[in-house]
């Protein structure tokens, strides 16, 4: 299974059983938030990027 169908499982459970706690929750960063971190000094795998 992938890590993002993982991570999608883990969302809409929290959404059905805690929607107060998944209302909290931040949204993905962008690929550019992302790209800004590493300061194109390094690439992250992908895993890392999920």
């Amino acid at each position: 299974m992938r890590l993002q169908d993982v991570l999608n499982r883990l969302d809409r459970w929290l959404e059905v059983k805690a929607p107060d706690d998944f209302g909290t929750l931040n949204p993905p960063a962008a690929a550019s938030e992302i790209d800004a971190i590493t300061e194109d000094r390094f690439s992250l795998v992908p895993e890392i990027r999920t």
